[in-house]
C-alpha cells in the first residue's frame, strides 16, 4: 500500500522545478516522467522521509545519462581559421 505524505508531494514538486531548470534540454514532461518512475520503485518504502532524496538521485542520473547520449558530438576541425581573407 502507498502512503505518500504531503510534504513527499511537495518535495516532489520542487524535485521537478529543480531539474527542470538543471536540464534545460529536458522537457518538464520528461523530468516528471523520470521522477515519477523514480518514485515508483519506493511504493512500498517504509520510511517515507527519505524518498524524495532517493527520488531525486535516481531522476538526475536518467536524465544526465540521457543528456550525455543526446548531445552532438563535434569533432574538433582540423582546418585552421583563416582571418580577414579576401
Amino acid at each position: 500500500m502507498r502512503t505518500v505524505l504531503h510534504t513527499e508531494t511537495r518535495a516532489l514538486t520542487d524535485m521537478i522545478d529543480r531539474l527542470t531548470i538543471r536540464f534545460p534540454r529536458h522537457s518538464r514532461a520528461t523530468v516528471a516522467e523520470a521522477v515519477s518512475q523514480a518514485h515508483q520503485r519506493y511504493d512500498d518504502s517504509h520510511f517515507r522521509e527519505y524518498v524524495p532524496v532517493l527520488v531525486e538521485r535516481e531522476a538526475r542520473l536518467k536524465l544526465e545519462r540521457t543528456a550525455a547520449q543526446a548531445a552532438p558530438t563535434h569533432e574538433p576541425s582540423s582546418a585552421p581559421l583563416q582571418a580577414g581573407v579576401g
